[in-house]
């Protein structure tokens, strides 16, 4: 199971060019909509490679509950904790992102509200991350070196925020273009990959 999602408290879905903007990313205007969530999940991970060698990348949306909810299939945005907070201080609302990658065993969750108020990763049964104090949503989940699949849906289900789609709802696969700030980032990495051991300019790593 592969999930990876940006959920932002409140409908959103006005907010597109302020919520595509940190990441560097434009609006192609050039939506698929579905009418359940498999569909949109199965273009996904059809599409986002040769995609992104056009420098286009897909997201997926969907507004429920009082959430607005993005699956990125690259799990790299959800690493941008510049643009998370970006996000969260401009819409003024709280931003969690939710990780589930069952191949590597990589399970993990961040909240922000202005700032990086919780954020927990393991890999592997090994925990990387565990910062800020616990969420009362987190009481009776394994959320430590045990945490699988369930603790990660079930505090997603505790926060009222439905990142499996389960629900009937109208599902919007986005093309997004890279502004020239991405584009350059890119062209820079490309020409000099890091050495062994050194940061990265931008996360274009996977989890798989």
């Amino acid at each position: 199971m592969t999930i990876a999602v940006i959920a932002i408290k409140g409908d959103q879905i006005d907010q597109q060019n302020t919520i595509f903007q940190p990441f560097n990313y434009i609006d192609l205007k050039e939506d698929i909509t579905y009418d359940n969530i498999d569909g949109a999940i199965k273009y996904l991970f059809d599409k986002y490679v040769s995609l992104s060698e056009r420098d286009i990348a897909l997201w997926a949306q969907w507004a429920i509950d009082g959430w607005t909810i993005f699956y990125d299939p690259e799990m790299v945005n959800l690493l941008e904790e510049d643009a998370l907070l970006a996000l969260s201080t401009t819409l003024n609302t709280e931003v969690f992102t939710f990780i589930i990658q069952s191949t590597s065993s990589s399970f993990g969750f961040a909240k922000y509200s202005t700032i990086k108020e919780r954020q927990f990763m393991s890999v592997d049964g090994s925990i990387t991350d565990d910062l800020g104090a616990p969420l009362p949503e987190e009481s009776d989940l394994n959320i430590n070196e045990h945490v699988f699949i369930n603790d990660i849906l079930n505090l997603a289900d505790k926060l009222g925020i439905d990142i499996q789609g389960k629900k009937e709802n109208t599902y919007i696969v986005k093309q997004l273009g890279y502004n020239e700030i991405l584009k350059d980032k890119l062209a820079a990495y490309k020409q000099t990959k890091p050495q062994k051991g050194q940061p990265s300019i931008k996360p274009w790593w996977k989890f798989w």
